[in-house]
């Protein structure tokens, strides 16, 4: 995957206050601009922040999260590391969903249509192998069916 597929979280400051940024950075990878005030600023300014600032990017690199964060102590609040979690599981698989053999995103009776189909012509499909045998049959549609009932 390209640029985007994790979370992001970005700090925004000014480098006049750079000796003060240990408190984001010790024992982590965190990242923190810290902006050239001789250049006017110009990163703070894009990015409308304000000193100690925190953005939180989701998976396609869009800011989905803004906050001064200097009034937090005791660390990042229980909702924002909720919200961070729940954007890290919003990030899409690169694997495919086993049984998905139309690739739709979905494991339902379309695939069960879509293996008959395949058994029908005599062809060879390999998301539609669920027993991995090399054979698209019989076999497989009950294994499909198997999946979607749960079972």
């Amino acid at each position: 995957m390209g640029y985007g597929d994790d979370v992001k979280l970005v700090g925004v400051g000014k480098d006049q206050h750079i000796n003060a940024l240990s408190n984001w950075t010790n024992g982590n990878d965190a990242s923190v601009v810290a902006d050239d005030s001789s250049s006017g600023n110009p990163i703070w300014t894009q990015w409308g922040a304000g000193q100690r600032e925190l953005f939180i990017m989701d998976h396609t690199g869009a800011i989905v999260f803004e906050e001064n964060i200097t009034s937090w102590s005791g660390g990042v609040p229980t909702d924002v590391k909720n919200q961070i979690v729940g954007l890290i599981e919003d990030i899409p698989s690169d694997e495919p969903l086993f049984g998905d053999v139309n690739g739709d995103g979905a494991v339902n009776v379309v695939d069960v249509v879509q293996t008959v189909s395949i058994i029908l012509d005599d062809d060879y499909l390999a998301s539609a192998d669920i027993n991995s045998d090399g054979v698209v049959n019989v076999v497989d549609v009950v294994g499909l069916v198997n999946i979607i009932v749960g079972t």
